[in-house]
């Protein structure tokens, strides 16, 4: 009943065209689930990484558009983005903080169900084409979604969802629900939490 209710979710976003990249073991319940029943039932395609320490370069090679996994590599790859930018000259760096700061606005405006105003969208499209676009890239460019199981930390920061301006699902809402900042979230089923891109 899981994977038939989170199907049901997952239906609104992956389809027959998509491609999962997936480097956890298929005896951890969530990849089980999620990375492999869901995308299979829906029609789509898996592809595995050849390690962890290759997930980087399989992404680059593969360009899933759908990658589940657990928060730790997602953190990962927010450390791996900051401390390039920390390495970039100073207006660089500048125009990535300023993109971040534009991509928060805009998310607090979506998880309030507000209208953004004119300025602060053409800011949000010069921020992607300037900021988003080029880390999205590096993640195979045809990421539609982040799946991951929640932790509260993790759940707190959701930097790496904002800087790549991307859908982010949730497995565990009874955790997400303790955010407070999110709690004006929709729950959509017992399963699964979804946030789709405006």
């Amino acid at each position: 009943s899981n994977v038939l209710a989170a199907s049901r979710v997952f239906a609104k976003v992956l389809g027959p065209d998509d491609l999962a990249l997936s480097f956890l073991p298929l005896c951890h319940i969530f990849e089980r689930m999620a990375g492999y029943y869901v995308v299979l039932l829906l029609g789509g395609a898996i592809a595995y990484a050849e390690s962890i320490d290759l997930v980087a370069a399989n992404m680059d090679e593969v360009r899933p558009t759908v990658m589940c996994a657990v928060p730790r590599l997602y953190e990962k790859m927010h450390a791996r983005v900051m401390d390039k930018v920390a390495h970039d000259p100073a207006l660089r760096q500048r125009i990535f903080n300023w993109g971040l700061g534009v991509g928060r606005e805009l998310f607090r405006h979506k998880v309030e169900k507000s209208g953004p105003g004119l300025l602060l969208k053409a800011g949000g499209a010069l921020a992607d084409s300037l900021v988003f676009s080029k880390v999205r890239e590096r993640t195979g460019g045809r990421l539609k979604l982040f799946l991951w199981g929640l932790s509260l930390s993790f759940g707190q920061k959701l930097s790496l969802g904002r800087l790549l301006n991307l859908p982010c699902i949730f497995m565990q809402p009874s955790e997400l629900l303790k955010l407070r900042k999110l709690r004006k979230s929709p729950v959509v089923n017992t399963t699964c939490f979804i946030r789709k891109q405006a």
